[in-house]
C-alpha cells in the first residue's frame, strides 16, 4: 500500500514539474510576445515618422513656388529643419547622401543632377567615368523599344550587375552602413575607405523633369511660334523691330537654341504694292472667248442666264426702298464682304528687308535668354540642373570637360543662390558662347523632381526605419512617382 502511495508521489510530482515547465514557457512565450508587440509598435512608430518626413517634403514643394530663390532656400535649410526633426515620441531625418569628404548631406536629393538614361544621347552617356565601353549604345538601343521605368531595368543589359549599378550602396539607402564599410569581410565588397561607392546609380535617373519656367516661376516666350505682338508684350526688353526680326529668322533658318539670338539679322519692314505687270499678266492668263467660234447650246444657255441675272439686278437697283438690296461699295451684289483672298490681293503685303545688322548682341541676349524657350512642352524631360549636378556629370555634356565643369561647381559655390539662370553661365572662367551654345538646351537652373529618404527614430537610435519617395510636382498636383522601404 505504502509502495503504491510512493509512486502516486512521484507520478503527481512529474506532474507538477511537466505543468510548472509549461507554465514556465507559456510565460517565456507570453513575455517573448509583448516584447514583439512592444518592439512592432515601436517600428511602426518609426516607420510613420519616416513617413511623416515624406509627407513634409512634399507640403515644402507644395508651398514653394519653384523660383531659383526658393529651391535654394530649401536646401540651405536642410540641415537645420531635416535633421532630428522632433514629432511625438521619435525623430525623423532626410538624408540626401553624402559628399565627396563623406560627410552626410541632408534634405531632398535633386533628380535632375543626374542624366536620364531615357532622353540623353550615347555620346554623353559615355562620357561617365564608369560607364565601360559599349554600354552606353545597349542603353539607347533598349529606351528605343521601351522606356525605361528604374534604373534596375539596367541590370537587364550584359555587362551590367548590381555592383556595376549600386556600388557599395546595394540596399540603395545612401547611407554607409557597417557592413559597407568593412571590406570583404561582409557583403556588399567595398575597399573600407569611410566613403560610399553609389556606382553609376549616382549620375543616373529615369525621373528628371522640369517645368519650363523663368527664374522668377513665369511661362517663357516660344521664339518657335509666337508671333511679334507677343513677344514685345512678353518681353519689355524686345523692340518691335526686334520681335520682327525673331519672326523673319525662324521663317527663313529657324532656331535650334535660344542663343540663336545672337544670329538673328535685324530687319525693316517694308510694304510691298502690287506691280501693274503682275496685275497686266493675272488679266492675260483670263482665257478670251474666240470671235468665229459659234457658241455651243450649253453657252447659249449661259448667255440667257446673264441677262436674266443683269435684269435682276437692275430690278433690284430700281426698287432699293421697296426692300431690294442696294450694293454699296466694298460690298458685292448679295451685299457681302469680299472673301479674305479678294481682299488680300488689293492690300499691300509686309515684307522684312534685311539690314545687314545683328538684332541683338551679347548684353541684350543676356537680359531675355531666360524669358525664351524654342521647346513646344510645357515639362522638358532630362534637363540638368546646373545648380545641383556634380563635375562628373557636367562634364558628360556637349561642348564641357572636366576642367570647365569643375569651374562651374567653384562659380555657383561663390554665389550666395547659385546660378539664377543658365545664361550666367557665361560668366565662368573658360566658358564662351560657341561652348554654352552646345549644351545650353540640356540644362536647367530649376527642378521638379526630387528623391526623398527619410528616416524615423525611436528611443534614441534603437529603433530606425526608413522610406524613400520620388516626389513630382510639375504636374497640376504633387504624386510620388516611386516608393521604396529601405532594409
Amino acid at each position: 500500500m505504502r509502495r503504491n502511495d510512493g509512486i502516486a508521489l512521484i507520478f503527481v510530482l512529474w506532474v507538477m514539474v511537466l505543468l510548472s515547465g509549461i507554465a514556465l514557457e507559456m510565460a517565456f512565450r507570453g513575455h517573448l510576445r509583448v516584447q514583439e508587440t512592444a518592439a512592432t509598435a515601436q517600428t511602426t512608430k518609426a516607420f510613420f515618422l519616416a513617413r511623416a518626413g515624406v509627407e513634409k517634403s512634399i507640403a515644402d514643394l507644395a508651398n514653394e513656388a519653384g523660383t531659383v530663390e526658393e529651391q535654394q532656400l530649401l536646401r540651405d535649410d536642410a540641415e537645420s529643419v531635416d535633421v532630428n526633426a522632433t514629432l511625438g515620441e521619435g525623430t525623423y531625418t532626410l538624408y540626401a547622401g553624402m559628399d565627396e569628404d563623406g560627410a552626410p548631406v541632408y534634405g531632398m536629393e535633386d533628380e535632375s543632377s543626374k542624366l536620364n538614361i531615357n532622353v540623353v544621347e550615347a555620346t554623353v552617356l559615355d562620357k561617365l567615368p564608369e560607364m565601360e565601353s559599349g554600354l552606353a549604345e545597349a542603353i539607347v538601343a533598349i529606351r528605343g523599344q521601351e522606356p525605361f521605368r528604374d534604373l534596375k531595368d539596367l541590370l537587364q543589359i550584359e555587362g551590367i550587375d548590381a555592383i556595376t549599378l549600386y556600388g557599395e550602396d546595394q540596399n540603395e539607402n545612401g547611407l554607409l552602413d557597417a557592413n559597407e564599410n568593412d571590406g570583404d569581410q561582409s557583403w556588399p565588397p567595398d575597399n573600407a575607405d569611410g566613403w560610399l561607392d553609389g556606382g553609376l546609380s549616382r549620375y543616373l535617373t529615369t525621373w528628371s523633369a522640369s517645368l519650363d519656367l523663368s527664374a522668377e516661376g513665369n511661362a517663357r516666350v516660344d521664339l518657335t511660334q509666337d508671333d511679334a505682338e507677343t513677344i514685345t508684350q512678353e518681353i519689355k526688353d524686345v523692340s518691335q523691330q526686334q520681335a520682327d526680326s525673331i519672326v523673319a529668322r525662324r521663317e527663313s533658318g529657324g532656331f535650334s537654341s535660344v542663343l540663336d539670338l545672337l544670329e538673328v539679322e535685324l530687319v525693316e519692314m517694308t510694304q510691298e504694292q502690287p506691280q501693274e505687270g503682275d496685275r497686266r499678266r493675272e488679266k492675260q492668263e483670263q482665257p478670251a472667248p474666240q470671235e468665229n467660234e459659234k457658241p455651243s447650246q450649253g453657252k447659249k444657255d449661259e448667255k440667257k442666264d446673264e441677262k436674266k441675272d443683269e435684269q435682276k439686278a437692275s430690278s433690284g437697283k430700281g426698287n432699293a426702298k421697296e426692300g431690294g438690296k442696294e450694293e454699296k461699295p466694298g460690298q458685292n451684289a448679295e451685299g457681302e464682304e469680299p472673301k479674305d483672298s479678294e481682299k488680300s490681293k488689293e492690300q499691300p503685303k509686309a515684307v522684312a528687308k534685311g539690314t545687314g545688322q545683328k538684332a541683338f548682341d551679347e548684353s541684350a541676349v543676356r537680359k531675355i535668354a531666360d524669358l525664351a524657350t524654342i521647346s513646344k512642352e510645357d515639362v522638358r524631360k532630362g534637363l540638368i540642373n546646373i545648380n545641383t549636378a556634380p563635375y562628373e556629370v557636367l562634364a558628360c555634356l556637349p561642348g564641357m570637360d572636366e576642367t570647365l565643369a569643375e569651374a562651374i561647381v567653384r562659380e555657383r559655390d561663390t554665389r550666395a543662390g547659385g546660378f539664377t539662370t543658365v545664361i550666367d553661365l557665361l560668366d565662368v572662367n573658360g566658358m564662351s558662347v560657341d561652348k554654352l551654345k552646345q549644351c545650353y538646351e540640356m540644362m536647367t537652373a530649376r527642378s521638379d523632381v526630387f528623391k526623398v529618404r527619410s528616416y524615423g527614430v525611436i528611443d534614441g537610435g534603437a529603433v530606425c526605419v526608413g522610406v524613400g519617395a520620388v516626389i513630382d510636382r510639375s504636374d497640376e498636383t504633387i504624386h510620388v512617382l516611386h516608393w521604396q522601404e529601405y532594409e
